[in-house]
């Protein structure tokens, strides 16, 4: 099974700027993360709570990483639609494009080409902004009412010959399986250890650690065969087991394996988004 048939989640944790002081640093260590992610085709990145910070700090650190980590994976032509410029995000400029393969549409589109769209109404009719030089009819818009809102969508582009214009047909989630539209960000309202025991029947679960055994091509055979990973990495301070301790709970109780990926480096630690790129290379690039 190739990585383009997987369905690819991680889960980090909110502290992950625990080591990062100024919006600057948090906001180019969210970046190298988006470039990761988006990289490896990750459908959803899970941010849980850490034990070892406050409440309020934790939840102030995961929406910043959920509002940047979204802001990044957006395409330029569908932000000014639906993520405004905030002052939290004064510094992603600087970062360059993510560069997913959604975010530079020609101008020019072509026949049966796959596009992400934002559909809202104007005057009072359903109309498409899929990056084109003008907004496109819906040929199949959905029945919700569009009052006041704006909804992303992924859309196909049919050529109307009477017209001479494209039109855009919305397509469902089935009829999209190896086109990557970008990852979605969730923030985790519980505890990782009861997170990871309700998914495990539906997952094969990866833990990271360098307490864990080496990285081995046995293990990468066997992940090579499961549909749905989630892969969880620990963080700045403290790893998984110390966070799943700080929980009464083990690793081997919510895990199916737990590996270090990067054995013999020559630094004290990694940090977590060095972590990230090193294990996705390492178990999707062989």
């Amino acid at each position: 099974m190739t990585v383009t048939d997987q369905k690819i989640q991680v889960a980090i944790p909110n502290s992950v700027f625990a080591n990062t002081s100024d919006l600057r640093g948090k906001t180019e260590k969210a970046f190298r993360l988006a470039r990761a992610l988006g990289m490896f085709r990750i459908t959803t990145c899970w941010i849980y709570r850490s034990p070892f910070i406050s409440k309020k700090q934790g939840e102030r650190d995961a929406f910043l990483l959920k509002k940047i980590l979204e802001y990044l994976e957006m395409p330029p032509y569908l932000r000014k639609h639906l993520l405004p410029h905030q002052n939290e995000l004064k510094y992603i400029g600087a970062m360059g494009p993510l560069g997913i393969k959604t975010h530079s549409p020609k101008k020019i589109g072509t026949e049966n080409e796959i596009r992400e769209g934002v559909l809202y109404l104007v005057n009072k009719t359903p109309k498409l902004d899929i990056g084109l030089n003008y907004l496109v009819d819906p040929i199949n818009p959905p029945s919700i009412s569009l009052k006041n809102k704006k909804i992303r969508v992924t859309v196909q582009l049919k050529y109307d010959h009477d017209k001479k214009r494209f039109l855009g047909k919305i397509l469902p989630p089935h009829d999209i399986k190896h086109y990557y539209r970008g990852y979605k960000v969730q923030i985790i309202n519980e505890s990782l250890g009861i997170f990871l025991m309700r998914r495990k029947k539906e997952n094969f679960i990866i833990t990271t650690s360098r307490h864990c055994e080496s990285l081995k091509k046995e293990h990468i055979s066997e992940i090579k065969t499961k549909k749905n990973l989630l892969i969880v990495f620990g963080g700045p301070y403290h790893g998984i087991h110390d966070i799943l301790k700080a929980e009464n709970k083990h690793v081997s109780q919510i895990s199916n394996i737990c590996v270090n990926v990067l054995k013999n480096h020559a630094l004290k630690t990694l940090r977590l988004e060095e972590a990230v790129l090193i294990t996705f290379v390492k178990l999707f690039s062989c």
